[in-house]
């Protein structure tokens, strides 16, 4: 990553695809293909881990069922073998009340895991049919992918057995590590579980060796913790710190604190094992991405931990074994070549960031938090971080322009009247900031509006030093409302809301070819200087 490269990210339930149910990992390919006769080199996505997708249900990228296995909702059944093998498949797929449920779901807004999981769930069973009744000489690859990987099959049987409760473990009265008496470890539903996972293993492969064909490279997220109730929590009991949950110490926005819920990995029993689970982990999404971003990175030094029943405001501190961590993260970005990117937004101490810098990390520059003083200029980002305008957890940068998060915080009780006018009269001084220093450097003309200001400051971060800039498609397309508001759960749309567009549309937008044009140039001229200054 010594070229100065930019990419896009959108999540993928967001995408509207052509030509299939419903959102899948071959349109990171289409994605890939998009920005690639722009100069785009890098095609980034939230997680893709497995999460509960009907009873039990929890979609949250962020809360992954476990943090080894792929997320089945987005299999591309068009690319799976077993489909022109499966005349029963075939027949659900075209039955009309399905036609009509996916033509429904693709004008849709919103986009409804548990829907198109519904959609989904009887013909991949068909497919998983058709894979398993076929001779056994067609399976070799997958029966030396399931003799190395043994986890697969306790994965498989537990995701039978929550099929089969329709709750997670805690409720089966059995303790970790064991399965109700009535679940066949070795039947259709497990076998099921199994095919599944081998077929995105597959794709998700493919998708990185079509993207790696044109020098592109995929970004994927790991999240910082996994589903209490989920499937590494049941295995690997003894890995995790329990009677409490990880969460935040109180700040500016969160003035109580915050619980995520999910428990802590106990930092002892992580040495105990070697760290395995780690590094397992990583290889994991090493398999498919080239760039890999570790929520929370902080997490590799300390995790604020609160006691079940207390306050956030009440947790402590846990420190862990960050040069072990580090260590094993190492070996594993060298082993797959694949680059590392911290997330180190908000209160991190200064040793989180040098150790980042002595292992090889990039760190994360988010304009929203990099806003010019009266009379300064747009701060730039360096050659070490990763540069973007928002995240998947802040405002969209129309809604911060507009204010839209203050207004959400305001409705959430985080802010009263008086608090929430002074938050509005400092984001417009802010606004205005930023704006007059664009504008100073010549990127921004008067009158502008917020599609003027976000061309200029993509152009900005473009000619910076930054590694490469990301750009939200979200953005692009001037959307408002965010993905995600944190500290909220299903009560909220979190994790739902589509891009307005499918991606063959976005080409025909004159202002989106600007925007990527302009990126394109900056990052070209960024690139020569940084070789000038090599030699």
């Amino acid at each position: 990553w010594d070229e100065r490269t930019w990419g896009v990210i959108a999540p993928l339930y967001a995408l509207r695809p052509t030509m299939a149910p419903g959102p899948h990992v071959g349109e990171l390919v289409e994605l890939g293909r998009w920005i690639d006769h722009h100069g785009g080199r890098v095609v980034g996505t939230l997680p893709l881990l497995a999460t509960y997708l009907d009873a039990p249900f929890d979609p949250s990228p962020y809360t992954p069922v476990s943090q080894r296995f792929w997320n089945e909702l987005y299999l591309d059944l068009h690319a799976a073998p077993e489909l022109a093998a499966s005349p029963a498949a075939r027949t659900l797929l075209s039955e009309p009340a399905v036609q009509r449920s996916i033509a429904e779901r693709a004008e849709a807004d919103r986009f409804d895991h548990r829907a198109q999981y519904r959609i989904l769930r009887p013909v991949l069973e068909e497919l998983a049919r058709t894979f398993f009744a076929g001779p056994a000489s067609g399976r070799t690859d997958f029966d030396r992918w399931l003799s190395a990987r043994p986890t697969v099959r306790g994965y498989a049987a537990f995701r039978a057995a929550t099929d089969r409760t329709g709750t997670g473990w805690h409720a089966w009265g059995t303790g970790p590590g064991r399965l109700p008496d009535d679940v066949d470890v070795d039947g259709p539903d497990a076998r099921f579980h199994q095919y599944v996972q081998w077929t995105m293993h597959r794709q998700m492969a493919d998708v990185a060796a079509q993207l790696g064909a044109n020098d592109q490279r995929l970004y994927l997220d790991l999240p910082v913790g996994t589903h209490g109730d989920g499937f590494d929590t049941w295995a690997h009991p003894d890995l995790y710190a329990w009677g409490c949950g990880v969460g935040a110490p109180p700040d500016d926005f969160f003035s109580e604190g915050q619980n995520w819920g999910f428990p802590p990995v106990s930092p002892m029993a992580s040495r105990a094992q070697g760290h395995r689970h780690l590094a397992a982990c990583l290889r994991h999404h090493m398999h498919a991405a080239g760039v890999l971003r570790l929520d929370h990175v902080m997490g590799l030094h300390r995790l604020f931990w609160v006691p079940d029943g207390a306050d956030a405001r009440d947790g402590v501190y846990v420190r862990y074994p960050r040069e072990e961590l580090f260590a094993v993260l190492s070996v594993e970005s060298s082993r797959h070549d694949c680059r590392v990117i911290g997330e180190d937004l908000g209160t991190v101490p200064d040793e989180v960031r040098e150790a980042m810098g002595r292992h090889g990390l990039l760190g994360m520059y988010v304009s929203q938090f990099q806003l010019p003083g009266d009379g300064g200029a747009v701060p730039d980002p360096t050659d070490r971080q990763v540069a973007s305008i928002d995240t998947h957890d802040t405002p969209t940068f129309a809604g911060w322009m507009g204010g839209l998060d203050i207004e959400v915080r305001k409705q959430m009780g985080l802010l009263d009247e008086r608090s929430a006018a002074a938050a509005y009269g400092e984001r417009q001084r802010d606004v205005d900031r930023l704006m007059a220093a664009l504008q100073r450097d010549g990127l921004l003309g008067d009158p502008a509006d917020a599609g003027d200001t976000l061309a200029a400051l993509v152009a900005h971060l473009g000619a910076s030093p930054a590694a490469t800039v990301l750009v939200g498609i979200d953005d692009l397309l001037g959307e408002s409302e965010p993905q995600n508001v944190p500290g909220t759960g299903l009560d909220r749309p979190n994790w739902v809301r589509k891009l307005p567009r499918p991606i063959r549309d976005l080409d025909a937008d004159p202002d989106i070819r600007a925007v990527l044009g302009s990126l394109q140039s900056a990052r070209l001229a960024a690139h020569s200087r940084a070789q000038e200054e090599s030699r």
